[in-house]
């Protein structure tokens, strides 16, 4: 992320529930029920007066599809001149070369655009027909955009592993070169949503998983493409201790950074230490101390007893099972305790094929 030696604390914001397409994964369709997006056209400066009040210096704007939200430019200009850095993630359909120019004359620091896929077949399973070819071209204009204004804006690509893509998601770094895009964000399937009523056909084995990590990993390097992988820190040590990888083990991106450097906040502006949890919470009994709304009051202070909560629970869990009490990264495992029941088999797996 640019600028990310300058970013105290961000706020992830599915910032609309509209989207033009209907993913096979995704986490905010299928059995999610939603609020009534926020009045950004009209509230806008409400809304970010009250971020800049939670210590919030970066937004991510996420979706439903973050282009359609209506009274975006507005909201992202008076972000700018309250200091606070933007960044997007977009299905990348609607992308054209005057929105890539305007979104770079209002200093977005970074577009992120989803693709599920090395190969048109691949990627159509999951995001629709027709998507990777519309993508791959709107992808190679923003690059070109970003180029010849000289723009320091990150173009980069976010994929998530699936059961669709598992067998040529190593050739996903050979795309991007050809493509001209230098940075990939892997991620785990999110299983919400969509994702749930689709299990079946998605979900991966982990032993399948780390086998795709490491040859996408190897073809990373080969392509010269900066890659960050969402993963138990666990699993990406041992590929680096068996493989020689050279992978970030201490970033932010695979430690639970809930409260203490993120926050999450749905399209009806209800706040949540992190976007699992908020998928998650109705199956808790702490429901009331881990939301609250942007409208509401004191935010800051209710705001600050999510850590206390967050870092308990993480605690008690991941104490209870040997292979988390030992490791270096129990205190810190993106594995979230509260989403995830505190444990689950991957680093298991990983063990038992990585450490011979």
């Amino acid at each position: 992320m640019k600028h990310k030696n300058l970013i105290s604390k961000s706020l992830l914001w599915d910032i609309t529930r509209r989207c033009n397409l209907n993913c096979t994964h995704c986490y905010n369709s299928g059995d999610v029920t939603f609020d009534t997006d926020l009045d950004i056209e009209k509230s806008y400066k409400e809304i970010l007066n009250a971020i800049i009040n939670i210590d919030i210096n970066h937004i991510h704007l996420l979706g439903g599809e973050p282009l359609l939200a209506n009274g975006l430019y507005d909201l992202i200009k008076y972000a700018n001149l309250q200091g606070i850095h933007v960044s997007i993630n977009t299905n990348g359909t609607m992308l054209t070369a005057s929105m890539i120019e305007k979104l770079i004359e209002l200093k977005v620091s970074q577009i992120t655009v989803s693709l599920d896929g090395a190969v048109a077949h691949d990627n159509d399973l999951i995001r629709g027909n027709g998507i990777f070819n519309l993508v791959s071209e709107n992808l190679r204009q923003a690059v070109n955009v970003v180029n010849q204004n000289k723009s320091d804006m990150i173009i980069q690509v976010a994929t998530v592993i699936t059961k669709q893509n598992i067998k040529s998601i190593h050739k996903m770094p050979r795309t991007l070169k050809s493509i001209g895009v230098s940075n990939l964000d892997v991620l785990k399937l999110y299983e919400c949503g969509n994702a749930t009523v689709n299990e079946e056909i998605l979900k991966v084995n982990h032993a399948e998983y780390i086998e795709a990590l490491r040859k996408l990993l190897l073809e990373s390097y080969r392509n010269g493409i900066f890659v960050q992988i969402d993963c138990k820190p666990k699993v990406l040590e041992m590929l680096s201790n068996k493989f020689g990888f050279k992978v970030g083990l201490d970033s932010d991106f695979n430690k639970c950074s809930a409260v203490k450097k993120m926050l999450y906040m749905d399209c009806g502006g209800n706040i949540f230490p992190c976007s699992p949890i908020s998928h998650s919470i109705k199956n808790m009994t702490l429901e009331d101390s881990l939301t609250v709304n942007i409208s509401e009051g004191e935010l800051k202070k209710r705001i600050s007893t999510f850590d206390e909560i967050i870092r308990n629970k993480l605690s008690s869990n991941t104490s209870l099972h040997g292979i988390c009490a030992g490791c270096r990264f129990a205190s810190q495992c993106n594995g979230c305790a509260i989403c995830y029941n505190g444990y689950d088999e991957l680093c298991e797996v990983a063990c038992s094929l990585l450490s011979s």
